[in-house]
This record gives structure tokens, sequence and C-alpha cells, in this order.
């Protein structure tokens, strides 16, 4: 069943490559929730190409995951609301990469780290993830990541999350299908907006929201 836009919901999905797309179509200081789910590793993010390749034709050279995460910060520290949220969610098998990233570019980008939890990808064989939280460091740290669970499976960590700070708007740069935009869109946030570099699995995002 196809997911509703609302007539109060602004909904874009757009063809992006996280490397080098600048996200202009979003307005600075202005996302309550980046929640995204990157490639985990470079074996990952060398498969995502490979699938690349052979849905759409388009050859590109894989880029470092390590770049890949540094450009989400580099979209959270321009992008976010002064209380947004971004929501990363990682592989726990590759901590070292992920621990010098964090060291490094949330300082740079003026962010602090406000929680982490485990969860849990189930797509077959279930497999441990880490949910990093991270506001501004400005901002007070949001007391109600604190009600978030643990060991959760799929989309429901992002559901709690929809649910106990009702943002208004909404981004995720590795929209992939539309899982979680569609949620978004499910849910009624106001602006929502899905970037993703496969056209092939864009299309199939903007399908499920009959656009």
């Amino acid at each position: 069943m196809k997911i509703q836009i609302k007539p109060n919901q602004r909904v874009v999905f757009q063809q992006a490559d996280l490397t080098q797309h600048n996200y202009a179509e979003v307005p600075n200081n202005s996302i309550d929730l980046y929640y995204t789910d990157p490639p985990w590793n470079d074996g990952n993010v060398k498969m995502f190409y490979t699938i690349l390749k052979k849905q759409t034709g388009v050859e590109k050279v894989p880029p470092a995951v390590g770049v890949l995460l540094r450009k989400v910060f580099q979209v959270a520290g321009r992008k976010l609301s002064p209380n947004g949220i971004l929501c990363l969610e990682c592989s726990v098998d590759h901590h070292e990469l992920y621990d010098e990233v964090f060291a490094t570019d949330k300082d740079k980008h003026n962010l602090q780290i406000v929680r982490k939890t485990t969860q849990v990808y189930d797509m077959g064989k279930p497999r441990p993830l880490s949910a990093w939280f991270f506001q501004r460091k400005e901002a007070t740290p949001d007391a109600r990541t604190r009600t978030l669970g643990e060991n959760q499976v799929g989309l429901a960590l992002l559901k709690q999350m929809l649910t106990i700070f009702e943002p208004k708007s909404f981004l995720d740069t590795s929209t992939g299908l539309g899982l979680l935009t569609g949620e978004a869109i499910r849910y009624g946030v106001e602006r929502v907006y899905g970037f993703e570099l496969n056209e092939g699995r864009l299309a199939k995002a903007r399908g499920r929201v009959g656009l």
C-alpha cells in the first residue's frame, strides 16, 4: 500500500552523490531530525556501487567510508536546526574508524554526542548496530534521548523518535529504497527530504509515496 502524502507536507526525493552534493534544496539550520544509515564499511560501499552500475549503468569509484561519514557531519553542521538531532546508524564491527571520524569531525562541525544505543539490523541475519545521537554544541542535550530503547529491530527506533520528538523536518542523505523517509511521511512530518545516489533505488522510494 502506498504511503499518502498529506496536503500540508512537502516531500523532496532527489538523486544526489553524498560526496559531492551541497544540499542547497534544504534550508540551513532547518532540520529537526537527520536520520541516516550510510554504508557501514568499505566493503559495503563497494557493494552499493556495484549495484549502482548493474541497475543504472553508472560507474563510479567507490569512496572510502570515512569520506561518507565526514560528509554526513558536514551536512549536519549546516542543516540541523538549533535543537535538531543527527541519528547515525553504524556497524559495531568498525568502531575504530567511527571513533577516529567522530573525534575530529564532530568538533569541526560544532556537534556533541548526546547518546549512543545498540540496535539490531534484521534482514535475514540479525547483526548489532550502534546508533549515535548528536546535537549542536550550544544546544542543551535533549533528555528525551535517554528514553530511547536498546536493541530495537528495523524501523522501531525511528518510529519511537518520531513519536517522542515530533520533528517538523526530516532529512536522510542515504535514503535507499525510502524506508526511513517513507516512515517520516507516514507519521506526518511536514518537510521530508530524501537523497540517494542510485536512481533505480530512488525510483522505488518515490513509488512508495506515489511520486
